[in-house]
């Protein structure tokens, strides 16, 4: 499965928004409900349990329910929280905090506070002279890379950047 809008994820007692991963979450349906097909899911909750990813909710267009399913992911997620609506948007630099969290079979490995990359990204998505520095950034950063839609290398950060509109940015 590959998730189509920001779900909900709990992380030490707070609620934040999955917004994306850097592996794809395959899950599996069936395993939560028999006979359910992808379709059918209209938005999943997730979490962190002692240690363990946990699918914590399943919403479909009849039913919804709770649950603690484990899921043996390997990869990364980016978690938000605190949207700042004068960016109309739900990127990873319109919100106040940002987690990544580094899972491998399930298991919670490490949690990166990304709000310095953040700002730093903030500062430069708005700044058209700055696009070589924004290219430099996110090629280290696979969330940020993914979140611009960003392809090639910093060499062509100023052509493309002359030809992207301030409003490809939201």
């Amino acid at each position: 499965m590959i998730l189509q809008i920001a779900e909900r994820f709990t992380f030490e007692g707070r609620e934040y928004r999955l917004l994306c991963e850097s592996e794809s979450l395959d899950f599996d349906p069936e395993e939560a409900e028999p006979g359910l097909a992808a379709e059918e899911m209209i938005r999943l909750g997730f979490g962190v349990e002692q240690g363990r990813f946990l699918l914590k909710r399943l919403d479909t267009a009849k039913a919804g329910r709770d649950m603690d399913l484990p899921l043996d992911y390997t990869g990364r997620l980016l978690l938000a929280r605190g949207l700042l609506h004068r960016y109309y948007s739900e990127a990873p630099w319109s919100y106040q905090e940002t987690l990544e969290l580094v899972l491998e079979e399930g298991v919670l490995k490490e949690t990166n506070d990304l709000q310095p990359t953040v700002r730093a990204a903030r500062e430069l998505l708005f700044a058209a002279e700055r696009q070589e520095e924004l290219y430099a950034l996110a090629e280290s950063h696979w969330w940020l890379s993914r979140s611009l839609g960003l392809s090639g290398s910093a060499e062509n950060a100023p052509r493309i950047a002359a030809e992207r509109t301030k409003s490809e940015h939201f």
